[in-house]
């Protein structure tokens, strides 16, 4: 019987000779990217999540109108996906191999320098609300500066909980905690942990 007519799966599937059979293509020619492409990309891909044009743009230190342009080519040739409407609406890498594709063609510094930006801007705000100040001890983290990221995600633990969500709170709190090097702390971060549930 035929697999479509009979609902069943054959066991083996026999291709006809001279198919050709994608292996691990890339997903992205980098060399045919255009600069502000590249940028956009790289910004996405250590930020690690959705980012709202005007935050890759402060990633960036670019014009927006440019990185807004960028994203635009991207997301239509389906590089990019996004989720929520109008100035809510973010931006990530549309396929998650993508982020490690990108991330293996820039530098280090490269990436650090994005997170540098994004936690200067973020620090800088005036009444953050928690998902912001996650966002901050996140960057901190990856910025290899433990004691700032492990303060605010110790001061902002009961709002993030609160107002996003207990799951958020605790995730934050572990990444923290994986970092630590000083068990007394650890042991504040779980006590923290512990409190929240």
């Amino acid at each position: 019987k035929e697999c479509g007519r009979s609902g069943g799966v054959p066991e083996t599937v026999e291709l006809p000779e001279g198919l050709p059979i994608d292996r691990g293509r890339a997903l992205l020619d980098w060399g045919d990217c255009s600069p502000a492409r590249r940028e956009v990309l790289t910004a996405l891909a250590a930020i690690g999540r959705g980012a709202r044009p005007d935050e890759v743009a402060a990633a960036l230190g670019k014009d927006r109108t440019a990185v807004a342009r960028a994203i635009r080519d991207l997301a239509a040739d389906d590089l990019l996906a996004s989720s929520g409407q109008g100035t809510r609406r973010e931006y990530r890498l549309g396929d998650p191999a993508l982020r490690e594709e990108v991330l293996a063609h820039v530098s280090a510094a490269s990436v650090r320098a994005v997170h540098e930006r994004l936690a200067q801007l973020l620090a800088t705000r005036v009444a953050p609300g928690p998902l912001e100040e996650e966002r901050l001890a996140r960057h901190l983290l990856a910025l290899g500066r433990r004691d700032e990221a492990r303060d605010v995600a110790l001061r902002i633990s009961s709002r993030l909980a609160a107002r996003v969500s207990c799951d958020s709170a605790i995730r934050l709190l572990a990444d923290v905690a994986a970092e630590e090097g000083d068990r007394p702390l650890r042991l504040r971060l779980a006590e923290e942990m512990r409190r929240l549930l």
